[in-house]
Parts: structure tokens; sequence; C-alpha cells
């Protein structure tokens, strides 16, 4: 007969039936950041690979994440849904830095593209980038993408 220390049991609905509980703790969270909340349907179609994969997917359009690494310089990391006019779904994940002393006018970042390898905008998935984001009066963001060409030469090309 074996001889266990402990026992762990992985509570993630496998063994019992947390999704009630899991959805007040979404709901709180999205609530206490004015988000609004979500049904219990689209946090069971979330679920799955972490905690921060569950917010991402139940956030309107995405989320960021922000980090300040000293007195004038801040990291961004920005996980956004784009619907093409064509119908399209494009996921962006764009990381950047901005350090205002050097650059005040805002982020340069690296985005990299997730859709259809077989679709029009496969190119997205395929290619190089480098991208500039930059805050406006009104609160908006203006995202700048160009992509990179073989021989180093860079082209606006988003």
């Amino acid at each position: 007969m074996y001889r266990y220390d402990a026992v762990l049991f992985d509570l993630d609905g496998t063994l019992l039936n947390t999704l009630d509980d899991l959805t007040d703790a979404v709901n709180h969270t999205l609530h206490a950041f004015n988000h609004p909340t979500v049904t219990r349907e689209k946090v069971r179609l979330s679920v799955g690979n972490g905690v921060r994969r569950l917010i991402e997917r139940v956030l309107p359009g995405g989320a960021d994440w922000n980090t300040r690494i000293s007195a004038t310089a801040s990291r961004v990391c920005a996980r956004y849904w784009l619907q093409t006019d064509d119908g399209a779904v494009i996921c962006v994940h764009n990381e950047g830095l901005l350090d205002a002393a050097d650059d005040p006018d805002g982020f340069r970042t690296t985005p990299r593209f997730l859709c259809a390898l077989d679709g029009p905008y496969a190119f997205l998935a395929e290619g190089r980038f480098t991208g500039t984001l930059r805050a406006l009066e009104d609160g908006a963001v203006e995202i700048g993408v160009w992509r990179l060409a073989q021989a180093g030469a860079v082209s606006r090309s988003c």
C-alpha cells in the first residue's frame, strides 16, 4: 500500500461544479473596473488556460496591462480583437515601451496578429511588424502599424 503526504484537488469544474462561483468572481471583478457583467454561459465558454485568459475572453473587445517601470517609463501589453468589414476576426497582441523622457509622443510597439491562415489577412500572421500607440485628447488611442520588409526597409501596410 502507498502512503501519501497530501492529496490535491483541482476544483475547476472537473470534480465540482464551480461555474456559479467563477461567474460571481468574474462579475465582481468586471463590476469593480466598470465593465458590464457577463452571463454564466459566457463564463462557461471562456474558462480554460488560466484566469488571465478567462478575463481576456470576457472583457469587451480586449484588455491591456500597463506597468510603470520608472518615473518616466512604462510597458504596455494589450490584447484586443478586431472585426473587419468582411467579417474576419483578428486578434492583436501588442507590446511596447514608452519612455516619456525620450519620446513624449507615444509607445513604440511590436504587434502580433492571430487570424485565419487561409484567409485574406494571412499576411498579418506571417509578417513582422512595428507600431506606435498614441493617446488622443478625446481619450481614444491612435494605433500605427508598419510591416517590415525583408531587406529591412519599412513600408506602411495597415
